[in-house]
């Protein structure tokens, strides 16, 4: 499913752990228990693909900065 994308953007943890470990840059925001923040600040965090977004604005930041690098 999420082969050929360039980026995946998930409040679920196992959809922002596969994109992390299949290399495909992702931005994932927290639900409401908190877990995905955890996850990324022990573990996913360290890989250049992971990538964590605290609010909207945030997380549109992100999307467009990992689009930009993205482009030929």
């Amino acid at each position: 499913m999420f082969q050929g994308s360039r980026v995946v953007i998930t409040d679920r943890l196992h959809a922002h752990i596969l994109a992390t470990l299949m290399g495909i840059p992702n931005v994932a925001m927290d639900n409401d228990y908190g877990k995905i923040e955890g996850i990324y600040s022990n573990y996913t965090g360290r890989f250049s693909t992971a990538h964590f977004a605290q609010d909207e604005a945030q997380l549109i930041s992100t999307v467009n900065s990992l689009l930009k690098e993205d482009r030929p």
